[in-house]
């Protein structure tokens, strides 16, 4: 017959446990909190580096931009002479760039921050003009302009070379469209036929930090970029046509005609909405990625700290349930404390050896803490050897799950189903109701009583 006071024990410190476990919920809440804190705090150091070094660049280069007078007729039958700006984008643009990488530090947190040195090469095809059907003497070749768009002109280190016809042009900050980038501009020295089709050649040094990105302004526009950075991200509006990486470096080629990239060869007058928007869509380059933020690591640990309490919590259970031990609510939040200690540990020492090493010291000496613990509290070594050993196990299951990204959610899934079947099989032949009054369970019958 069912013993009532056994049966309210169980369902009590069922209640006890799940207590337990909220308080150990709002502790975890703190640590997760602390892990956004610090992730804050390599952020402020992030920004302070890009500040004084030179922040995310991109280059738009080159525009040739010439006022354009031309005739309009008033509503009262009169005629004005209205003046615009054309902005004629290079018949061919090949763009050579190889960045030289470092790792910048603000106290324990790292930057990466580059120096770019480019090759900017095309030709201008006047022709383009009268195609569109603009008259060649309704331009000002007086007032016209090259123009080169940087991203953050603090990140220029030194003057960019600028020839054209044979010679130097000098270039000086002058106006444009400040959404894409600021402006350096440089007169042209003498007026361009209508058919002419002028070269011209770009060089200069950019510094920068993550991340550059390249405007493909060409009718047809040749992209190559290298260096030695191990981790690149390809970003943008295009993905390279081939790239290579090894842990040597980077090397990646892009080819894009003009009508993939969504904007015109002439734009006339300022730019619209929609085409600086499909500029900046356009705009393709590489991010160079530190090779592990662990901060983005411990962040994802912490997600599964419900599993790992909740899992520990409910071999703990098991053992109370099939050995017929009392273990006390204290006992199973001492041991809460240091499944949640272990995340704590992986942060603080992360951020100086490194995520991987960091996660081999911080689970071994949790795994070792708690079942030194409870080879007192469960009355066995046998038993403790068995809850380390599936605690590190879980250890082992959940480093593979924040390594992995594609998958994480595939190998998560079949993890806890493994996990809730072998709790079925072992549980399935008990009877809840009579726990105390039941005989013990068979070991042919896959109980967990005979190895505990």
């Amino acid at each position: 017959m069912e013993s009532q006071p056994r049966r309210t024990n169980i369902f009590w410190k069922l209640f006890l446990v799940s207590i337990s476990g909220l308080v150990l919920l709002v502790a975890m809440a703190r640590i997760t909190y602390l892990v956004e804190e610090r992730k804050s705090r390599q952020w402020e150091a992030d920004q302070e580096i890009r500040t004084t070094w030179g922040g995310e660049q991109s280059l738009a280069a080159p525009i040739l931009r010439i006022p354009h007078v031309f005739q309009q007729v008033s509503g009262g039958g009169g005629t004005l002479h209205r003046r615009e700006r054309l902005h004629l984008l290079p018949e061919r643009l090949d763009i050579v760039a190889e960045l030289e990488p470092q790792v910048r530090s603000r106290g324990l947190f790292d930057t990466v921050v580059y120096t770019a040195r480019l090759r900017i090469e095309g030709e201008f095809h006047i022709a383009e003009l009268g195609r569109q059907q603009i008259d060649p003497a309704a331009l000002d070749w007086s007032d016209a302009e090259l123009l080169l768009g940087v991203g953050n002109l603090r990140g220029l280190a030194g003057s960019p070379r600028v020839r054209w016809q044979g010679g130097d042009l000098p270039l000086e900050a002058v106006d444009g469209e400040p959404a894409l980038a600021q402006w350096l501009g440089a007169r042209l020295p003498t007026p361009l036929t209508a058919g002419a089709e002028v070269p011209f050649e770009i060089v200069l040094d950019l510094k920068g930090s993550r991340s550059l990105r390249l405007l493909p302004l060409g009718r047809e526009t040749q992209i190559e970029l290298g260096s030695t950075w191990p981790n690149p991200s390809f970003q943008g509006g295009f993905l390279p046509a081939s790239s290579t990486v090894d842990d040597g470096g980077f090397n990646a080629t892009w080819s894009i005609p003009h009508f993939a990239r969504g904007f015109p060869q002439v734009l006339q007058g300022s730019f619209t909405t929609d085409q600086i928007h499909a500029m900046e869509q356009a705009a393709t380059g590489v991010d160079l990625l530190l090779a592990v933020d662990f901060y983005q690591l411990v962040s994802r640990c912490t997600k599964y700290s419900i599993l790992f309490i909740g899992l520990t919590f409910g071999l703990y259970m098991l053992f109370e349930v099939l050995s017929r031990l009392r273990i006390h609510p204290v006992q199973y939040l001492m041991v809460g404390f240091a499944l949640c200690l272990f995340f704590l540990l992986l942060l603080a020492l992360a951020e100086h050896i490194g995520f991987d090493l960091a996660y081999l010291l911080a689970a071994g000496a949790t795994v070792a803490l708690i079942t030194s613990y409870s080879a007192v509290v469960l009355h066995t070594r046998r038993r403790a050897t068995l809850l380390g050993s599936a605690l590190g196990g879980l250890y082992g299951v959940l480093y593979v799950l924040v390594q992995l990204q594609t998958y994480s959610l595939l190998v998560g899934s079949f993890g806890l189903f493994a996990v809730l079947a072998g709790a079925m099989y072992i549980t399935r032949g008990i009877d809840w109701y009579h726990l105390e009054s039941a005989p013990s369970p068979d070991p042919g019958e896959g109980s967990l009583h005979a190895t505990v």
